[in-house]
């Protein structure tokens, strides 16, 4: 058997079951209780998600914080080991993730202040970001005044631990009309590329992500 690394997952998902014993969560092969190939697999996924996750986490640490909440680091974890399921590395090509799309740190949906969702292209290292106008909620929030949105972008190298990239901008929220930024963030070999954003201290969640090579 083979210990969970960075989740608590109890069930049974094709041929590997994840249960919990004496307090600590493993997963083995049906059928088995010695650690297959296939488990050895799967604790090596499930660390590859932990690592990614906590090296996005550390990055983001300017719009959500030293967070110690245990059910966001899962809750990222999974979403992680979900992705890295799919063998993201057989994609040739750049595109977006949309599995990571809309994820919450805290608060409500970050597009949800805005009257349409924000877009995000990304072209030979720049990232341009198309932010519409506030919705009618967020201007009564801001009864006058003036926000601002904190806008990372995070590049992560799966197979290189050391190779975690950031940048990020801050941008005053127009109340009236769209605004457009932009980042650049080198990228070099296979990596995805998570950008997200805070809303002033009322939200913060990811926007987009992007697999390439």
């Amino acid at each position: 058997m083979a210990k969970q690394v960075g989740t608590r997952i109890i069930g049974t998902f094709g041929n590997i079951i994840y249960y919990k014993w004496r307090g600590e969560y493993y997963l083995r092969t049906k059928g088995i209780t010695k650690q297959s190939p296939q488990a050895k697999k799967q604790a090596l996924l499930l660390g590859t998600a932990a690592n990614l996750s906590g090296r996005l986490r550390k990055a983001l640490v300017p719009i959500i914080g030293m967070s110690k909440d245990r059910k966001l680091m899962y809750r990222l974890n999974n979403v992680f080991r979900t992705w890295l399921g799919s063998n993201p590395k057989k994609e040739a090509t750049t595109g977006s993730i949309p599995l990571f799309k809309g994820f919450s740190f805290y608060g409500k949906s970050v597009n949800s202040y805005f009257t349409a969702p924000i877009l995000v292209r990304w072209e030979n290292g720049a990232l341009s970001l198309h932010i519409p106008a506030c919705s009618a909620a967020t201007q009564k929030q801001l009864a006058g005044g003036r926000g601002y949105l904190t806008v990372m972008a995070v590049c992560c190298n799966p197979d290189n631990k050391a190779d975690t990239r950031i940048c990020y901008t801050r941008v005053n929220m127009d109340t009236n009309d769209p605004q457009n930024a932009e980042l650049y963030l080198e990228k070099r070999g296979a990596c995805i590329i998570v950008i997200a954003m805070s809303v002033n201290d009322w939200a913060a969640g990811i926007i987009e992500a992007i697999w390439g090579r």
